[in-house]
């Protein structure tokens, strides 16, 4: 099999930094000799490398936190901040060893005291399963979340201080055309590089899980947006089903995403007459639905396939990540629910959302 980017290219070219650097992706090697789009360094070629067929052959989402630790291999403090974790783990797992023996122990003493019912104790068995494994997800959710931090915190500062030189620099007055150039593009790869911080940042936070009115939720959100989209001529519509259950989450995190998916909608819409965004909610049983409509033109078939591929973006270079909807995506997995977008048969698109209904232990 062909891993090789010299191999499947059937590239000749033996003096490419990649065959000396094979240890690592083609796309994280500086100076590569593919052609004049995919050259320079990591930040500067990737844009390119991900339409690369060695790209498509090769990567997996993984990679995205191997290219942060390329731009940031300097931070060695990143181990000790890995056993800090596995501590902190560690003890978690201690906990809900604990959560489960006190548990068994308390069904054991229903089940003598009172076997006639065991319809009932069958069923706070299985509440109780599910609030261990609600307890046992947000430790690993943590945990990831932290370690998220650590690197994005450990690269904005050294970040920040390497884009203040550049601008120092920027304001000399003798400072030669071509010197001026490289420097200011420079600095729009460092900006793109913050703004990917950002968004890690944004979701690496602490999760604090509660019962969420998802109603009221969106009622905020569209206060909060309602004059910045009519400056845009967006409007929106909401159907709220009265008397909504809650779920169980992070209201921040689920906020990040009702706002991450207007922000798109708002986008997507900007060029046709019809300006709205239709946000309806309902209940099935166990499980809530939250549904984005808006008025756009839709999505390709190709672009549906890559829509929660991290860095994926349909906007133009320098005005997306290609992350929200990649985050979006694990905070809704996490909270063992789902999100998908489709296109509508009245035009447009549609992201469909579902939650599980939450259920107080009695």
């Amino acid at each position: 099999m062909k891993n090789n980017c010299w191999e499947i290219l059937e590239c000749g070219l033996k003096e490419c930094p990649a065959r000396e650097n094979s240890e690592k992706k083609c796309w994280l090697v500086g100076g590569t000799l593919c052609n004049d789009t995919i050259s320079g360094d990591c930040i500067e070629k990737m844009s390119a490398c991900v339409d690369c067929r060695v790209f498509k052959a090769n990567y997996n989402p993984a990679d995205c936190f191997q290219t942060l630790e390329v731009m940031s291999a300097q931070f060695k403090s990143v181990t000790e901040k890995l056993l800090k974790e596995k501590e902190e783990l560690t003890e978690a797992q201690k906990k809900l060893s604990e959560f489960k023996t006190t548990s068994v122990y308390l069904l054991k003493e229903l089940d003598k005291k009172n076997r006639e019912i065991g319809v009932t104790v069958r069923n706070r068995t299985a509440e109780l399963k599910e609030a261990e494994s609600r307890l046992s997800q947000a430790a690993k959710v943590a945990a990831l979340s932290r370690f998220s931090a650590g690197i994005a915190h450990e690269i904005n500062n050294p970040l920040g201080a390497v884009i203040n030189y550049i601008r120092t620099a920027l304001s000399d007055p003798e400072l030669k055309t071509d010197a001026r150039n490289y420097l200011e593009q420079s600095l729009k790869g460092l900006f793109r590089i913050d703004n990917v911080v950002k968004q890690i940042l944004s979701y690496s936070g602490r999760q604090n899980l509660e019962p969420v009115d998802i109603n009221k939720l969106l009622l905020e959100l569209a206060d909060f947006n309602r004059f910045r989209l009519k400056e845009k001529s967006v409007k929106i519509t909401l159907e709220l089903a009265p008397d909504l259950p809650k779920t169980y989450a992070d209201p921040s995190q689920l906020s990040q995403v009702f706002n991450n998916i207007l922000k798109n909608a708002a986008d997507a819409m900007e060029k046709t007459k019809r300006k709205e965004t239709v946000i309806s909610t309902l209940a099935n049983g166990d499980v809530i639905s939250i549904i984005f409509k808006d008025s756009g033109a839709g999505i390709t078939p190709e672009q549906k396939e890559k829509l929660f591929t991290p860095f994926f973006t349909t906007k133009e270079v320098g005005e997306g990540t290609g992350l929200g909807l990649f985050i979006s995506y694990n905070i809704i997995q996490v909270l063992r629910g789902t999100l998908d977008i489709n296109n509508t048969p009245e035009g447009g698109a549609a992201v469909s959302i579902t939650l599980p209904v939450y259920k107080e232990l009695k």
